[in-house]
């Protein structure tokens, strides 16, 4: 259907493991990396099945591409600020269902191009997503609500504790497992790298800015 590099690519690259224990997001992530991990059994048979058509082709593009979206969110999560993945997680349940929709339709059509028993497996593939959910635990959700709830309170900074603010800090370090001095500095450099990549225009670095700004005003509390 296409040169066999497409898959060998995949194949050689298959093994990344970024979907640990503390990811947030991990349910998320475990239900995109089922897919990947069988998209991958059946890619070689599919690139070396006939027709090579242009269609099949574009349907085998399509269905990388979305392979390539799938671990580059994966990847995200485990390298993501916990507290920003934690407010974002709309953006992320967003970003899995467009990468499901790509998949189930370039499967769906890849499924009329190859022999029978291969369209079998792909047809239960395609079948699975239709089905699949992706779920939130409910700590990820709390921590979420309680960070936003704080941060459309619009508290001045200032150097004083506020009680509002630390039972907010407090609830959702605990609920993301950031309660450790390891785990505020590996926080503090996630969103430091979030921030220099940030623009000047992007409107997520004034979010991130004030995230560090928690971390550091309450860092030695929670930890």
């Amino acid at each position: 259907m296409a040169a066999n590099f497409l898959a060998k690519e995949w194949v050689m690259d298959r093994d990344f493991d970024f979907v640990g224990e503390g990811l947030v997001h991990r349910l998320m992530c475990l239900e995109l990396k089922k897919f990947i991990d069988r998209i991958l059994e059946i890619l070689p048979a599919i690139e070396s099945a006939p027709p090579r058509c242009t269609s099949g082709i574009q349907a085998l593009c399509t269905l990388k591409i979305a392979m390539d979206k799938a671990k580059l969110l994966i990847q995200h999560c485990s390298e993501s600020s916990k507290l920003y993945l934690a407010i974002t997680t709309e953006r992320i349940v967003s970003k899995c269902e467009r990468i499901r929709k790509p998949w189930v339709v370039s499967l769906s059509q890849i499924q009329n191009m190859v022999p029978f028993l291969l369209a079998g497996k792909i047809s239960g593939i395609a079948r699975d997503l239709r089905h699949t959910k992706f779920p939130l635990t409910p700590t990820e959700e709390e921590a979420g609500k309680v960070i936003l709830g704080l941060l459309r309170q619009a508290i001045l900074v200032s150097n004083s504790v506020n009680d509002l603010e630390l039972e907010a800090v407090q609830l959702a370090a605990s609920a993301l497992k950031i309660t450790f001095p390891s785990a505020i500095l590996i926080e503090k450099r996630s969103i430091k790298r979030l921030l220099d990549k940030a623009t000047d225009t992007d409107p997520k670095k004034q979010i991130l800015k004030w995230l560090f700004y928690l971390l550091r005003k309450y860092g030695e509390i929670i930890g």
